[in-house]
């Protein structure tokens, strides 16, 4: 039955149960089918209400998480912006070994100059001796893990 056969069935009966002389007395099993009917509405209406409060609850989370990590994501961006305006602390010399590649640190200097001075000096002293000279780089080094993608 569709809901508007089962409500004109359910109505006719209720007026015939009240006393309408004019309405016929109906069809038992009719009754019980648009009963059954309406029971089976309402159970499928009360599912779908359940289920909307679910995903409106749902939504209200992910709209509360959403906006949780926008905020998350602003402050890791004015975090970053903060560590990308620092001035290094010092300047360290990496060296690398030019017979097999390892890496290392050979020293740390807190002015850019004193460390491209001492990478001079060591590149000398090497060629004075005639050893082979590995890659030698100044390395900004920061006080803030992160800061220009250090």
């Amino acid at each position: 039955m569709t809901p508007t056969e089962v409500a004109a069935t359910l109505r006719q009966f209720n007026e015939w149960r009240r006393g309408d002389e004019d309405i016929p007395q109906p069809d038992p099993r009719v009754i019980g089918e648009a009963i059954d009917a309406a029971v089976e509405m309402i159970d499928r209406l009360e599912a779908a209400e359940k289920e909307l409060a679910e995903l409106r609850s749902s939504m209200k989370f992910r709209t509360s998480l959403i906006g949780r990590t926008e905020a998350e994501r602003d402050a890791l961006r004015a975090k970053i912006a903060a560590m990308e305006k620092q001035e290094p602390a010092g300047y360290g010399v990496r060296y690398v070994e030019p017979a097999n590649g390892e890496e290392d640190w050979d020293s740390i200097w807190m002015h850019r100059v004193f460390a491209e001075d001492h990478i001079k000096d060591f590149t000398q002293a090497y060629v004075d001796i005639g050893e082979p000279v590995g890659a030698i780089t100044v390395v900004p080094l920061y006080a803030l893990p992160g800061a220009k993608g250090e």
